[in-house]
């Protein structure tokens, strides 16, 4: 839609990485859709909560995509050790 709408052409930088955070926002919700609504509006404040990150912390915008970077990591990890369970054998 941003293509067709708005750039009007297809360009190299016309995508803004949604596609990654549907990846997120997708093994968040666990595939449901019901669940990928509240779980894409967090990351839709997220977004826009980058915005007011920069301006009034003065960090970069990468630090938003870290914080995504980091539930990405949680939710696998959580899956990890929820599906194999690590034990010490001596």
């Amino acid at each position: 839609m941003i293509v067709s709408g708005i750039i009007g052409r297809l360009r190299p930088g016309a995508s803004p990485g949604y596609g990654y955070t549907a990846i997120i926002i997708a093994f968040l919700s666990g595939l449901n859709p019901w669940l990928a609504l509240p779980a894409s509006v967090f990351f839709g404040g997220l977004l826009v909560a980058g915005d007011v990150i920069q301006s009034t912390l003065n960090l970069p915008f990468a630090a938003v995509q870290i914080f995504q970077a980091t539930i990405f990591l949680m939710i696998i990890l959580g899956e990890f050790f929820k599906r194999y369970r690590v034990k010490v054998v001596r």
